[in-house]
């Protein structure tokens, strides 16, 4: 609907500053280059930076869980630090890797918060330790993943060296 669409210019108050013609609002051409612009009260020129660098997060932690759930686990191969303890109480237990990731990371949340940083550091870290954890335990229920991936991990089966050096670069990926 066109009410999803239009700008708001906080100085003016308006849907359409003095002089803007309604095709350049809805098209999202600027009417006026002083003053912040809004899209139904939402200052975007400020938010967008962080919501990228949130979809960024998820993006990596993505990757990362399918580093761990392609490579790393099929190979009995454990990765590092939390994930690789995770694995290695999953091998033992049978308990979901991706709860033990989400239960390990808790006290170095805890720690980090306290002492490396504020609000901003606990949110960001926060949202990477709960998306990485939900879809390392999720990725095994999509079946257009499992399709896929049992393929790869029938083709690289036996192969420890290829499944620690594919596994480790896109881990790194995922890191970086």
């Amino acid at each position: 609907s066109r009410s999803a669409i239009m700008i708001w210019h906080y100085r003016v108050g308006t849907t359409r500053p003095a002089g803007a013609s309604l095709s350049d609002q809805l098209k999202g051409r600027p009417c006026n280059l002083k003053g912040k612009w809004m899209i139904k009260g939402f200052p975007m020129k400020k938010y967008l930076p962080t919501i990228r660098d949130y979809l960024v997060i998820a993006l990596a932690s993505l990757i990362q869980a399918v580093s761990l759930r392609i490579f790393f686990v099929p190979a009995n191969l454990a990765s590092g630090g939390v994930s690789g303890i995770s694995q290695l109480i999953n091998h033992f237990t049978g308990w979901p890797i991706g709860f033990m990731v989400l239960i390990g990371n808790v006290p170095l949340f805890l720690l980090g918060w306290r002492f490396l940083g504020g609000h901003r550091f606990a949110l960001r870290t926060a949202v990477a330790i709960v998306t990485y954890s939900l879809l390392t335990d999720l990725l095994l229920k999509i079946p257009v993943f499992t399709t896929y991936a049992n393929v790869l991990i029938n083709d690289l089966k036996g192969d420890i060296f290829l499944n620690s050096l594919y596994g480790a670069i896109i881990s790194g990926i995922g890191y970086g």
